[in-house]
């Protein structure tokens, strides 16, 4: 590998502002470094590889992207504080190997889009949001548009569900997240999901995630984060929200909701209401424990937006 020459690049602050478009082969960034800034690396058709230090600490949008040579991607085991932004790889033609660290909570919109040769990822245990577009154009969507499959998954994480009518969609075990809307189901019926099993070990529903779908039945089984829009558009009239759910989004009971009783199994749910930006369509009534989110939920905003409490029996 190359020794980091700090000649060949811009640095302020701990941070890479811009690397001599000229570098080639493999570059370790040196330890101490804590950010590639924004098109940093980006265009470069010569390197090779990266590997991270343990200080970095972010990475931002197109640092590396249409670097077209990259074949390998290293960062540390583990990198508690990393954010990643958008593009960040994309148009890494010859990418083949990236490891992803623990301490990653987030994949960004189009981070590995047009990677058209990496063909598996090992996705953090830590990551709770993969946004849209993170692995389009990549070997993998390939190998599953040609499949033929209704899921498109990589590692335990559903990214894509295809664009028909599905009766029955079971989402395989093991999965613990569905992506940022891996649904892009139509309104008019056509490309509608009527019932949606969810396995034991779904943990986050992101944005938009199930969007159009569950047209008769939906069991949220064990799921503990429920972005707003997740649930967008569900014909159901019943939801319960279970007791492992810590986050729901609240824009889920706005436009475009057909829910008519929505049950909080669980006292101290973070309803998030900081949007306040929907407006339901018609009244709910919503089942939760007496001095719970869901109690506090209609007491502030039950007038406004029709919802209506109903206390659960202990």
């Amino acid at each position: 590998m190359n020794e980091f020459d700090y000649n060949r690049f811009k640095i302020t602050d701990r941070c890479i502002e811009k690397a001599d478009p000229d570098l080639s082969g493999d570059i370790i960034i040196p330890e101490g470094i804590e950010c590639i800034r924004a098109d940093a690396f980006s265009k470069n058709h010569n390197i090779t590889s990266v590997s991270f230090p343990k200080s970095i600490r972010r990475i931002e949008e197109c640092a590396f992207a249409c670097c077209i040579k990259i074949q390998k991607i290293i960062f540390p085991d583990s990198l508690p504080e990393l954010t990643l932004g958008p593009y960040v790889f994309c148009g890494g033609d010859s990418l083949v190997y990236i490891n992803l660290p623990k301490g990653l909570t987030v994949i960004p919109k189009c981070a590995f889009t047009g990677c058209e040769k990496l063909s598996s990822l090992k996705i953090p245990s830590d990551v709770t949001e993969i946004q849209l577009f993170a692995f389009s154009q990549t070997l993998m969507e390939k190998e599953y548009m040609e499949s033929g499959d209704d899921c498109f998954y990589v590692d335990n994480w559903l990214i894509k569900i295809r664009q028909k009518h599905i009766k029955e969609l079971n989402i395989r075990e093991g999965t613990v997240g569905v992506a940022v809307w891996a649904s892009h189901h139509d309104r008019y019926g056509s490309n509608q999901i009527d019932i949606v099993r969810l396995p034991s070990s779904l943990k986050y529903l992101n944005w938009g995630a199930l969007h159009y779908t569950a047209q008769y039945e939906l069991d949220l089984n064990s799921v503990e984060y429920i972005a707003n829009f997740a649930l967008e558009h569900c014909r159901i009239k019943t939801l319960h929200i279970p007791p492992t759910c810590q986050y729901f989004g609240l824009e889920n009971l706005g436009m475009g909701c057909h829910f008519d009783h929505v049950y909080f199994h669980n006292d101290s749910t973070l309803i998030d209401d900081s949007r306040e930006s929907f407006g339901n369509e018609h009244p709910i009534t919503i089942h939760g424990y007496k001095w719970s989110t869901a109690y506090y939920l209609c007491q502030n905003l039950g007038e406004k937006y029709s919802l209506t409490f109903e206390e659960i029996e202990r």
